[in-house]
């Protein structure tokens, strides 16, 4: 059994996230470039200063984002296609950007 308090994740660099982050969760903080949308989720790309990442939203009611605003996301580490994403959990837009 574990029991954790409201543990804070720290920001990672999206250039630190590899393989060995798979189905963990992280918190990056970036500025969306693109959005992508399909039926069921919408795909944002991610950048900080270090690199690029897809973000992974199921969609389960309308969400209004845009490009190149702020944001902080929290999500699971997940692999497709061979390449990294993040399955984005909570999105906290920064004011400001």
């Amino acid at each position: 059994l574990l029991i954790v308090e409201n543990t804070e994740l720290s920001i990672l660099k999206i250039k630190g996230i590899t393989k060995e982050h798979l189905e963990t969760k992280v918190k990056i903080s970036g500025e969306i470039t693109s959005i992508k949308e399909t039926p069921g989720l919408l795909i944002l790309q991610v950048k900080d200063s270090t690199g690029k990442i897809d973000v992974i939203i199921f969609k389960n009611k309308k969400i209004n984002i845009t490009k190149n605003i702020q944001v902080e996301i929290e999500g699971e580490i997940q692999e497709y296609k061979n390449k990294l994403q993040i399955a984005a959990n909570k999105i906290t837009l920064l004011r400001g950007s």
